[in-house]
């Protein structure tokens, strides 16, 4: 009985611990596109970027970026 329930506790445990650290490596990928405001033409080689981190991204010829492994 008391081999059992270290296992279910160990088990428990681990499940808890797998399940944070899946949560901690979620990331996303985000497109777009930037165009003059005034126009609505494309904006190329404009820099983007995620204020507060290392993340960017510079827009093609047609103003489309993709930033890929944003963290959530």
């Amino acid at each position: 009985m008391r081999c059992s329930l270290v296992t279910a506790w160990t088990t428990i445990v681990l499940l808890i611990k797998a399940s944070l650290f899946v949560h901690g490596q979620t990331t996303a990928t985000l497109t777009g596109y930037v165009g003059d405001a005034t126009t609505g033409k494309p904006m190329p080689f404009a820099n983007v970027y995620v204020n507060g981190s290392t993340r960017g991204a510079v827009t093609d010829e047609k103003g489309a970026f993709t930033l890929v492994g944003i963290p959530l």
